[in-house]
């Protein structure tokens, strides 16, 4: 598009330069990332379908459940969650007392002792 003011003509730079510029760099990660990395897609991809299937179905829940039915089921999300990374992620899970009195105190003291 050329613009004529006093005589001088410019050109003006089309608008959808930086957009396909941008879209093209966009197509090219994700190109890398997801579909040449096939294996690393299905260590992240299984577990986020099945986070998107729970909260679909949570949402459904929450609609038909009574209000407490509704909360047991939504806390099972938490053990989806410990079960994935254990068996997807091949973690160890250890448990610990969240708030530690003096029992826990000893109990780590007697523990020492024996070791």
């Amino acid at each position: 598009m050329a613009h004529s003011h006093c005589g001088i003509h410019t050109v003006a730079p089309p608008v959808t330069s930086h957009f396909t510029t941008t879209l093209h760099l966009s197509h090219q990660v994700v190109n890398k990332e997801i579909f040449q990395k096939p294996g690393d897609t299905l260590r992240l991809g299984i577990p986020a379908l099945l986070y998107f299937i729970q909260n679909y179905c949570l949402q459904l829940a929450s609609a038909n459940l009574p209000a407490a039915l509704f909360q047991v089921t939504y806390q099972g999300k938490t053990l989806v969650v410990a079960f994935c990374s254990v068996v997807l992620l091949q973690k160890r899970l250890k448990r610990y007392a969240a708030k530690r009195g003096t029992r826990g105190r000893e109990r780590e003291r007697n523990e020492a002792e024996r070791a």
